[in-house]
């Protein structure tokens, strides 16, 4: 999997840069957790991944960038968002125009842009409460414009080398997905947006397709072993173990600002049996089988009978090893 800040845009009336920014490792927890946890907030974790605000640092620049909060910045900027997927991507593109609503951190008070004129913009936090990624700009001569006419977009990527089979994007990676379900109880009717959870892990043949199939919870407990790695264990049947094993690091590197920039490989999720599995070889799909769920107006938990699976393609032989990678880019100077 990979998850990819492709820009960040700084539009003034006359001039624009196109930038890519340091996504904390928090952002890429909390993906982690969201994809493999097996827990009831996950649609909290979803809504805290929508950067939906810009913050400001102005004048100072920043000793390092790492572990701010939205108290280090000096103006906050509330954007719109805009999502788009297929069946292995999930693209975010957020716009946040400083003539719309502008806050004073300092003060929590609604501000005009204007006043800040002439002030040079040294670095740039997203996030909602908690900042989730930050764009250095000390470097640069980025001035807040006389004029106000000044806007930022950021486009984001998750992609995935599995393949949704079933609905047309994987859900547990969208933060939202529009799509809703209508109950209607004796105060009317309320819909609630769909979500998705992990409910089996298994092996196929063809895609979207489960010839062994192990239901979390049931067949096989998820494990976190600690911040970042996350592991299966089968509760049954010793004789076929599978102990997928999710891990997820990311070194605190700055993102490139330049073309020229080299790969650096962090999270990896490995997925292994016990040779004791003989099958192994005649599957030709890991299938991970997600089941579509809400929360309602109580935040109470509910199933939906809608599935869809992701598709990984085995490669591997004898020893059942998957392993999936996140590629980030760094500096080069």
């Amino acid at each position: 999997m990979i998850v990819k800040n492709d820009y960040v845009k700084i539009k003034t009336m006359n001039k624009e840069y196109t930038l890519h920014n340091y996504i904390y490792d928090e952002y890429l927890k909390r993906i982690a957790m969201r994809q493999y946890e097996n827990q009831d907030n996950i649609s909290e974790i979803r809504n805290s991944l929508k950067l939906y605000r810009v913050y400001i640092k102005l004048d100072e620049s920043f000793e390092s960038i790492t572990e701010k909060t939205k108290n280090d910045f000096n103006l906050a900027v509330y954007g719109s968002m805009i999502q788009n997927g297929n069946s292995q991507t999930i693209e975010i593109i957020y716009d946040y125009n400083c003539s719309d609503k502008l806050v004073d951190i300092k003060t929590n008070e609604i501000v005009n842009i204007k006043g800040y004129a002439n002030r040079k913009i040294t670095a740039l936090g997203f996030g909602n409460d908690d900042i989730l990624a930050v764009l250095d700009l000390s470097s640069y001569s980025i001035y807040v414009p006389a004029d106000a006419h000044l806007t930022f977009t950021r486009k984001d990527i998750i992609a995935t080398d599995s393949i949704c089979v079933g609905y047309k994007y994987p859900v547990h990676l969208a933060l939202t997905t529009r799509d809703y379900v209508s109950i209607n109880d004796p105060t009317g009717e309320h819909l609630y947006e769909k979500d998705a959870k992990l409910f089996s892990i298994g092996f196929g043949r063809v895609k979207n397709s489960l010839d062994e199939e192990f239901v979390i919870g049931k067949d096989v407990e998820l494990v976190k072993k600690s911040d970042t790695s996350y592991s299966f264990n089968l509760k049954v049947d010793t004789d076929r173990n599978i102990y997928p094993f999710v891990s997820r690091y990311c070194k605190s590197t700055m993102f490139p600002t330049a073309p020229n920039f080299k790969r650096e490989i962090h999270p990896m999720s490995n997925l292994y049996t016990g040779t004791r599995m003989p099958m192994i070889s005649n599957y030709k799909y890991i299938i991970y089988k997600f089941r579509l769920c809400y929360w309602d107006r109580g935040c109470v938990f509910h199933w939906l009978d809608e599935y869809y699976t992701m598709n990984l393609a085995n490669q591997s032989k004898g020893l059942f090893e998957i392993v999936t990678k996140i590629e980030r880019s760094v500096n080069n100077g």
